[in-house]
């Protein structure tokens, strides 16, 4: 079975659910391994950038240096945390592979002097920015709601028009000239000192700065999109690809909107089939915002300017191009589906890493509509309705499945209120059957070993239980689930 082949679902499901599965039926599952918490090489690169841009600003006041300096301070903290805290992932197949294609754009544009580092970070926002020292990070989830390489491309093309045109350098100068002006800091204190309104003053003195800010990096985008549009035109990929990827960024809050949800296809099996009275009531949304993007409002996208004008200057531009490439995939449409899965399934394990249990089953779900075969998908739904079963029954549903609000996707509060109405046996009979009948060969991945044997602990198969335990304890010794384990006794 060619796993990224379009399948009839409900042949599918009948089809895992209903026989022994072979090995030879799937690809090799994806588990995600330890990620990289130790880079010296990327270190030693980030301490002297620092005190190369650091060296640059000694010329300045003494406010502006210290201004400036604190930034490029935070930068170099937020990038060792993150190394340290494993939240790139760094020499991975996903890093290995968009590096790939910013190397063809590198090659292909010269003029590009300053070193470029890629981070492909764990965060599901969609999002990917430059942070003005030659560092690009491309969120996973950006990576996997993207239609080809040509748009991936696109965007990479569009951030190093940023780096090379020294945006986030400009801009930054720029702040602290304004904020450390004797006049300002004047206003400040003279508005602390009054009796009444000060908080309401304090917004209204800032607030033509804070437009002024917003204004000036909507016309940084714009010169991003021409610049990286040239860039880009030097690939062999179709310079439609800009045109299609700012109407992607257009609906991209709404991605998971954009089909109604049909939980009956995946949330079923022949031993358990699916209930109408699961059935959720539709709870309309406003704001699309997920828990990982609540932390992430300084999203680049969200500060680009309309899509709209950002589709007719680049139909524009385009027009002027003389010589462009054609495609939109380096290889073939198969091999990009295959890295763009490889993002979803690392988003899936980020949600579990984060216990986002809710928004994980939402994501797999999301998944196994278009990937029925997907194991690791499957894994880890039926780990998310055996962790649903032992909330139900500590009473702590509400800690990993949230109530229905209008902050998220009409979609996933439909799913929430699906999660409301299942009861403790059901949850246990989910996660049981939906990973059963199980591949043998698959024992020697740990996630997998130790949902059959949770699945079987929240089902109240004991014997089986300790048996799946016992293996699991038995291959993985110092394995990530030994301390649940002990507090499932």
């Amino acid at each position: 079975m060619n796993r990224y082949h379009t399948l009839y679902l409900s042949a599918v499901l009948y089809f895992l659910f209903s026989h022994p599965v072979q090995s030879q039926d799937f690809e090799e599952p994806y588990f995600p391994v330890s990620p990289v918490k130790v880079s010296p090489a990327r270190m030693d690169y980030l301490k002297k950038k620092l005190d190369s841009d650091t060296k640059l600003i000694s010329d300045k006041p003494k406010e502006q240096r210290e201004y400036i300096g604190s930034r490029y301070k935070n930068r170099f903290e937020y990038f060792k945390s993150s190394i340290e805290d494993g939240d790139f992932l760094i020499d991975s197949d996903l890093e290995k592979y968009v590096h790939s294609l910013l190397d063809e754009i590198l090659h292909n544009n010269t003029q590009i002097t300053d070193e470029i580092n890629l981070y492909i970070s764990r965060s599901t926002v969609p999002n990917a920015y430059s942070t003005g020292d030659g560092n690009i990070i491309f969120n996973i989830g950006l990576l996997n709601k993207l239609d080809n390489e040509a748009q991936i491309s696109f965007v990479l093309s569009h951030e190093l028009a940023h780096q090379y045109l020294q945006h986030s350098r400009k801009s930054l100068y720029a702040k602290a000239e304004k904020y450390t002006s004797k006049d300002f800091q004047k206003a400040v204190k003279k508005t602390l000192k009054e009796d009444y309104g000060t908080r309401q003053k304090l917004i209204d003195l800032a607030m033509p700065n804070a437009i002024a800010d917003m204004r000036f990096s909507r016309q940084d985008e714009l010169e991003a999109d021409s610049l990286g549009l040239v860039f880009f035109s030097k690939t062999r990929f179709t310079p439609e690809a800009g045109i299609s990827l700012v109407e992607r960024l257009d609906s991209i809050d709404n991605y998971y909107d954009q089909k109604p949800l049909e939980l009956r296809m995946v949330f079923t099996c022949p031993e358990f089939p699916y209930q109408s009275k699961w059935e959720p009531e539709v709870h309309k949304s406003s704001l699309n915002v997920t828990e990982d993007e609540k932390t992430s409002l300084d999203d680049s996208l969200k500060t680009h300017p309309d899509c709209k004008d950002r589709k007719t200057a680049l139909s524009r531009q385009i027009k002027n191009l003389k010589s462009t490439g054609k495609l939109w995939y380096a290889k073939d449409a198969q091999t990009y589906e295959r890295i763009r899965v490889r993002a979803e399934e690392e988003t899936i394990h980020v949600l579990f890493d984060r216990n986002y249990t809710g928004r994980m089953l939402f994501y797999t779900y999301q998944t196994l509509m278009k990937h029925p075969e997907n194991i690791y998908a499957r894994t880890m739904m039926a780990y998310g309705f055996a962790r649903l079963n032992r909330l139900q029954n500590q009473h702590r549903v509400n800690e990993e499945f949230p109530n229905p609000i209008k902050d998220y996707e009409e979609n996933y509060n439909k799913m929430l209120g699906f999660f409301n109405n299942l009861h403790r046996e059901e949850t246990s009979k989910l996660s049981y059957y939906m990973i059963r009948p199980y591949q043998e060969t698959l024992l020697k991945f740990e996630d997998y070993q130790f949902t059959l044997a949770y699945s079987a602990y929240t089902g109240d198969k004991k014997d089986e239980y300790v048996k799946l335990k016992e293996a699991y304890l038995k291959m993985f010794p110092k394995g990530l689930y030994v301390e649940l384990f002990n507090n499932l006794n």
